[in-house]
């Protein structure tokens, strides 16, 4: 196998996650390096277009990119490595891929018309919906997500219809929509994601 020069875009080079997939590349014998996406820019229009990291060009090679983008910086970020796919950097996640798996909606859509087994699930808009979609889902105890949001922010379990119209109402007054679920007793508070 051929050596590969592999470059993680994250803020956080340090968290577990990302020196896990750095020393194993280098166990393989690939060369690993780190870009932090909120140092990127991108420059279009000229010969000189691409991405920028600290205003510079960057001359690196690059064989693979490993996307690790935080929740809170998903747009720039997105826009970033859209410019690196548009110059045929290999990109181990898609930006489509990403942005999807962002929108908890789409990805539960892309779930249930895949027939995978998913929670009962109800889109609410705001509070003048929640009535509908708690009937949808058999009623509390439900929990209620955010459209978008990673690590169980933007969860909540509520257990009464009292409760789910209170944090509703909360969240219609930001303009949030939501998704209503049935809550899953078996789960015990876990969740299973499979790569």
């Amino acid at each position: 196998m051929r050596r590969l020069e592999i470059v993680i875009i994250t803020q956080g080079p340090e968290l577990y996650s990302t020196t896990r997939l750095a020393s194993a590349a280098r166990a393989r014998g690939h060369g690993v390096s780190h870009l932090n996406p909120t140092r990127c820019t991108i420059r279009m229009g000229s010969e000189e277009r691409g991405v920028l990291y600290n205003g510079q060009r960057i001359v690196q090679p690059m064989d693979c990119l490993i996307p690790r983008i935080g929740a809170s910086i998903t747009q720039h970020g997105l826009r970033v490595l859209r410019q690196f796919e548009a110059e045929g950097v290999l990109l181990l996640n898609s930006t489509q891929g990403i942005a999807g798996s962002r929108d908890k909606l789409r990805a539960m859509q892309a779930f249930d018309a895949a027939g995978l087994d998913i929670p009962r699930t109800s889109y609410a808009r705001g509070a003048g919906d929640l009535r509908r979609a708690l009937g949808d889902v058999g009623g509390p105890p439900v929990i209620l997500k955010l459209l978008e949001g990673t690590q169980g922010i933007g969860v909540m379990r509520c257990d009464t219809v009292a409760s789910a119209e209170s944090v509703v109402d909360v969240l219609s007054r930001l303009q949030q929509p939501i998704i209503v679920q049935e809550y899953v007793r078996e789960a015990r508070g876990q969740d299973l994601r499979i790569i």
